[in-house]
């Protein structure tokens, strides 16, 4: 339905008219209609004429009961009417309200996602830390074992000159046959008074076979 008037735009449903009443009206009818905002804006006339509604008919508030109303200032008139703009500015309300609490919740989502990124990048900067300080710990190792690597060698070397020189005076005797409880000292006296050699004790450091 078009006003004559304001030109807004309603629907006949909320007017709580009927399809089939809707069919009926003509269209003279409908060209000078005019919508209940407007109608309430026209002077009061003598009513003496108009007949009686029917108590059956209802009300303003039941007209126009599934339609959200907007307080209006004290200025305005009392008419219970809405128009094509107040809904317009309901729904831009009402959408504008539900993308407010899904903004503020991506919000949110993204504060949360900000934290959990500090905390990872401060975590992986202590690992980064923790691992240099280990490597160059490990690269003290290695150089350190490689130096008790080369002492060990030079020790062992050492010791087998050592050894070498302080068998050079030894003396070795095979082919003596072994006997139980023998003193092996006296042994080596006996031999060397066989080849007119005598030895004596404390000529003899050690012995052993």
């Amino acid at each position: 339905m078009h006003c004559s008037r304001c030109f807004d735009k309603y629907h006949y449903g909320c007017l709580n008219i009927s399809t089939t009443k809707f069919d009926i009206f003509s269209s003279e009818f409908k060209a000078k209609w005019i919508c209940p905002s407007c109608r309430c804006k026209e002077p009061k006339r003598d009513n003496i004429n108009t007949p009686i509604r029917p108590t059956s008919t209802l009300s303003n508030a039941q007209v126009y009961e599934n339609v959200t109303l907007r307080t209006k200032s004290k200025s305005s008139s009392n008419c219970s009417c809405i128009s094509a703009d107040s809904i317009r500015e309901i729904i831009r309300d009402e959408l504008r309200s539900a993308l407010n609490s899904q903004l503020l919740e991506i919000k949110n989502q993204i504060s949360v996602f900000d934290q959990s990124l500090s905390f990872l990048s401060n975590e992986y900067d202590t690992i980064k830390k923790d691992m240099e300080t280990q490597k160059k710990y490990l690269a003290d190792l290695h150089k350190e074992n490689e130096m008790l690597r080369t002492s060990t060698r030079d020790i062992s070397l050492r010791l087998r000159q050592i050894d070498q020189q302080s068998r050079a005076c030894n003396i070795e005797i095979q082919c003596v046959p072994e006997h139980r409880s023998e003193n092996i000292v006296k042994l080596v006296q006996q031999l060397g008074k066989t080849i007119n050699c005598p030895i004596k004790d404390e000529d003899v450091y050690y012995s052993s076979r």
